[in-house]
């Protein structure tokens, strides 16, 4: 039997590839567009997402504070991580820190408890802050 979370899980990749505006990062020798515990992008071609797909009770999309209008999101539970002051430390996993322009950044952490707020996430972060 498929849990909701496997559903959710999947639903959220296939609203993500069938977007023409998020591609995987490009990948090098050190840095993959998928992980066993995220799929990373970018969107628009000018800055990252990340979908932390490996918990078995929620799913989490990351996306830069200052790319997405939280606002308009309603009541998408949502958690602000800012980074740490050490250079050498970000308190963040290395899945993070290896999308374009999340190392230093204060990123959101949004945790859609069903496919209506995974797509509200997804079409926020295509949308950006413009208006």
């Amino acid at each position: 039997m498929t849990s909701s979370n496997d559903q959710l899980r999947q639903g959220i990749r296939e609203l993500i590839a069938t977007s023409l505006s998020i591609a995987p990062i490009p990948g090098d020798r050190r840095t993959k567009p998928h992980t066993k515990k995220m799929d990373r992008y970018l969107v628009n071609g000018a800055y990252g997402l990340g979908h932390e797909h490996n918990h078995t009770q929620v799913q989490h999309i990351w996306v830069r504070a200052d790319t997405v209008d939280r606002t308009a999101l309603g009541d998408v539970e949502c958690e602000v991580s800012i980074p740490m002051d050490d250079p050498k430390r970000t308190g963040r996993h290395s899945n993070l820190n290896q999308i374009p322009g999340f190392r230093r950044a204060t990123l959101l952490k949004f945790s859609p408890s069903n496919m209506s707020e995974a797509k509200l996430v997804i079409e926020a972060a295509v949308k950006g802050t413009r208006s």
